[in-house]
């Protein structure tokens, strides 16, 4: 199956989640998520977050952690040469805009650029080895090739796949974190 019949059938289990399981799978990974990252000692390290605002139908990974972790996210967003950069903000922060070809929250234009220790990553689907099925414009993939801390995909159990298709340019996640657990990624 290609990449774009996969992000289809995706996009179509995820309609099939309504509001309210959709709120309660967001909190059970919240609160996994907060126990990796504390796992990690982010708060105490001062570990800056690469986040993202969820699209519609994605988990909110941020409704169970407390807010001291607002003060270390920051949101992709573009630089002069269209490439993706992440810069300081909090959820409240937080401006609809039109980038990556969607309106989505994002960072004020004045915000600064920062360099996050650890990414959260978005995806269509994912797989324990590590893999993941973005969107299709390979604006993580790019940022990643180069970025050395933890890479932290987010996603439902429901998004789990264990054949992605993958490509040489595609990077690999460190975790996984879903409702129901966190999964150490096993890169073979």
């Amino acid at each position: 199956m290609s990449k774009q019949d996969r992000r289809k059938e995706m996009k179509a289990k995820l309609s099939l989640i309504d509001e309210a399981d959709l709120k309660t799978k967001s909190s059970q990974l919240s609160k996994n998520l907060l126990q990796l990252l504390s796992d990690h000692h982010v708060i105490q390290k001062n570990i800056l977050i690469g986040a993202f605002a969820p699209f519609d139908r994605e988990p909110n990974w941020n409704v169970e952690l407390p807010e001291e972790f607002n003060r270390l996210t920051s949101f992709p967003a573009f630089d002069k040469d269209a490439g993706m950069i992440f810069k300081k903000a909090s959820f409240k922060e937080l401006v609809f805009k039109k980038e990556f070809g969607s309106k989505i929250l994002g960072p004020k234009e004045e915000a600064i650029e920062v360099k996050p220790g650890l990414i959260l990553v978005p995806g269509l689907s994912m797989s324990s080895k590590g893999e993941r099925l973005g969107r299709g414009k390979g604006f993580y993939d790019r940022y990643l090739e180069n970025f050395r801390g933890p890479k932290i995909g987010i996603c439902l159990e429901v998004q789990l796949d264990e054949s992605l298709p993958v490509e040489p340019h595609d990077v690999l996640l460190d975790f996984i974190v879903t409702e129901k657990r966190v999964i150490k990624c096993i890169h073979a």
